[in-house]
Order: C-alpha cells, then sequence, then structure tokens
C-alpha cells in the first residue's frame, strides 16, 4: 500500500532509550477528559508517551499545555465521522508519518477510526505491541437509520481484521462477549471498567434538599436519551415542580445524531430543563445535585455515571450494556428501559418521593466507586498490558 522507506524527520535522530508509548486518539478534548491521567501515569512509570490527534492549534504553541506534562503531541487530521476517502488517505499518512517519526514499542489506539487505522499502519510497519480501546460501539451499532445499516457489517468486517493479534481492551460484559466471539482466541481481550474517576476530586456533597438537583451530563446527543429526558422533564413540572433537571454538555457537531442547538435553547427559554451548556466544574455541579440521570441507548461504560458515583449520588439509567456495570438496580439507583419517557419519570418520581432511599443509595455508589471505578486500579490494569510480552 505504502513504500516502506524512513522519514526524514527521523534521520539521525537519536530516539529515547525509554519504552515508547503513542496514544492514537482523534480528539484532543477526549484524551484530556479520558485518558490522560492515565498517559501521565505511564510517564511516572518511565515511559515516553506520544498522543497523534487533530490538534486543534500548531504544536508550537502547545495550547492544551500536554508537552508541558511530558507529553509530545503530534497532528494527525482526524475525521471522526465523516467517509470521505480523501480525508481518510491523509488520516493514514499522517498515521504513517508519525508512526515512523516516534517509532513506537506500543500504540494505543482508543475508538473506531483510529482503532482501524491506528491497527492497519502498527501491522504494516511491524509494531508488535497493539492496544485496542473500545470505548463503545457507537451509532453505526446502535442506530437504526439506513446509513448505519448499511456500515454495520463493512465496518464489523473490518474491526475483526484490526483487533486481531492484539490486545482489546473493553468497558463491559456484552461488548467483551462480542469481541471474543469476534477473535476466536486469536487475540487478547480484557475487560477494565472505564477510564476511572479522581475519588479525591469527584467526593461526596450535599444531602437532599428542598429543590433536589437532577444532573446530565453528556454530549447533547439523542442517542444519549435526551428525548426521553425531555418527556420526563415535561412531566416533572407537573408532579415536583420544584425539581429542577440540569443538562450539562455541548451537541458534538461532526456527529450526525447531534441534538440541535436550537431545540435546546428553546427546551431551557421554557423552563422545561436548564441546559449549562460545556462545564469544567462537573465536580461541584454534582456535589450540588442529587440525582445522576443518563437514559442512554448504549454505552461504553458512560464516565459522568462513575463521577456521578464518586460524588455520592442515586442514578437512573438505562437497561443497555455499558450502564448496568455501573448501576446495580435498587442498590445504587434505578435502571429503567431504553427509549421509554414515562418510566424515566417514574423512577425520577420513586427517589424524589423517598429522599432517605436516595440518601442511601447515594452512599453505595460511592462505595462502588471506591471498589470498582478509582483512577489507581483501572491505571494499574492497563499499564499490566502494556508491561506483558
Amino acid at each position: 500500500m505504502f513504500k516502506k522507506k524512513i522519514d526524514p524527520m527521523t534521520k539521525n535522530k537519536k530516539l529515547s532509550p525509554q519504552k515508547r508509548i503513542l496514544y492514537v486518539i482523534a480528539d484532543p478534548f477526549y484524551f484530556i477528559s479520558h485518558r490522560l491521567p492515565l498517559a501521565l501515569k505511564a510517564v511516572e512509570n518511565g515511559y515516553s508517551v506520544a498522543l497523534a490527534t487533530n490538534y486543534p492549534d500548531t504544536l508550537e504553541k502547545d495550547p492544551l499545555k500536554l508537552e508541558a506534562k511530558g507529553i509530545q503531541v503530534f497532528h494527525v487530521p482526524f475525521d471522526r465521522t465523516g467517509m470521505n476517502p480523501f480525508k481518510d488517505l491523509a488520516t493514514l499518512l499522517g498515521l504513517l508519518k508519525v508512526m515512523r517519526n516516534y517509532s513506537p514499542h506500543i500504540v494505543h489506539n482508543v475508538a473506531m477510526k483510529p482503532i482501524l487505522y491506528g491497527s492497519l499502519i502498527s501491522k504494516y510497519l511491524g509494531i508488535q505491541k497493539i492496544v485496542n480501546a473500545i470505548a463503545g460501539f457507537g451509532i453505526v451499532f446502535s442506530g437504526t437509520s439506513l446509513k448505519a445499516r448499511l456500515l454495520k457489517s463493512p465496518m464489523t468486517f473490518g474491526l475483526k481484521w484490526a483487533l486481531k493479534n492484539t490486545e482489546v481492551i473493553v468497558q463491559n460484559h456484552e461488548d467483551q462477549e462480542i469481541v471474543s466471539t469476534w477473535l476466536q482466541n486469536k487475540g487478547k481481550t480484557h475487560l477494565i471498567l472505564g477510564a476511572g474517576v479522581d475519588c479525591q476530586i469527584f467526593t461526596p456533597g450535599q444531602t437532599f434538599c428542598q429543590n433536589p438537583i437532577i444532573t446530565f451530563v453528556s454530549r447533547m446527543l439523542w442517542s444519549k436519551g435526551v428525548k426521553e429526558l425531555i418527556e420526563a422533564a415535561c412531566l416533572l413540572k407537573q408532579s415536583h415542580p420544584k425539581a429542577i433537571i440540569q443538562m450539562v454538555g455541548m451537541p458534538d457537531l461532526e456527529n450526525p445524531d447531534h441534538v440541535p442547538t436550537t431545540m435546546l435553547e428553546k427546551w431551557h427559554d421554557e423552563g422545561i430543563i436548564h441546559w449549562l451548556k460545556k462545564r469544567s466544574d462537573i465536580a461541584d455541579l454534582y456535589q450540588k445535585s442529587q440525582i445522576a440521570i443518563l437514559p442512554s441507548y448504549r454505552e461504553g461504560l458512560p464516565k459522568s455515571l462513575i463521577e456521578a458515583c464518586a460524588c455520592g449520588l442515586a442514578i437512573i439509567t438505562t437497561d443497555v450494556p455499558g450502564c448496568r456495570e455501573v448501576v446495580e438496580n435498587g442498590v445504587n439507583g434505578i435502571i429503567v428501559p431504553a427509549k421509554n419517557g414515562k418510566a424515566l419519570f417514574e423512577g425520577l418520581k420513586k427517589l424524589l418521593d423517598d429522599p432517605e432511599r436516595c440518601q442511601v443509595m447515594g452512599k453505595a455508589s460511592y462505595e462502588r466507586a471506591l471498589s470498582l471505578f478509582e483512577n489507581t486500579l483501572i491505571q494499574t490494569q492497563t499499564l499490566d498490558i502494556y508491561q506483558r510480552s
């Protein structure tokens, strides 16, 4: 496919004697929110670490200050959801150049396009250690649109090839079963529950109050259950007018599933919900809340819910892969059927009508965060994969 030759960027360049890890992640902000603590732990453990991503500015300016933290950054032009062959060719050529330049011992790809393209270039260059992290199967597998149905078969074929003879990280049992069936012992599958949570930052906050706050933290996508949440919010306005539902996050405009900004503004102006847009103080928002909610159609393992657990919140979520890993029904929250606004409202009503039960569930969430999702646990499991021969 490509003519194999030494890139001029590597000529006469001394490579670090350290083991080098290259993270291949399309969105740099996702890297910061979900993988930066892991990368910093790798640096702390003596690895040289780099990131190949669709960087939002020039490398010299380093707007996200990653290089100051010991993480070298390479720009690769990822088009996360598009299907333009010329743009995807640019991605492949960009990855080829980066990998020849950096010469990684370990390539850690996260999400679909990085897995497909990062694995292709890694295998072409003969990189022995490829770690592929499936953060969820996305709209191609959960969607019902014509485009999703048409793409599902070729995407499945591509993933089967990409994951073969690699270390595969999945975040829930359902995804583990799917991948294990695909690989048929031609790869190693590891179940690691999400990206972890810092339980020193995300800590329990206040107890139940007269004006309870229900918090939804997510990208504003229909597949996150926004339609059902609005249906539940309309019903809640009639039965519990003092309750507040706040939605935190922005539409992902690159994703065809995004909720139009005009609709979010309309619901906010009508007082159905409070749309707080993008916020960096998620821990503080959760600590002032009583209930966390995520009526998603499918997840890998939602970081927003494990952060809610660490803040000691009762949780309402849906009976789908990923969400089931976070909530034990009746113990630290309530699980309701997906795509059912009335059931979501009934779950909210149960908790709002029983503040004592809500607080007991919140304590169970906190204990669950400490035992299953704490950063150190997740980082140790991933570093163990790096160190295996």
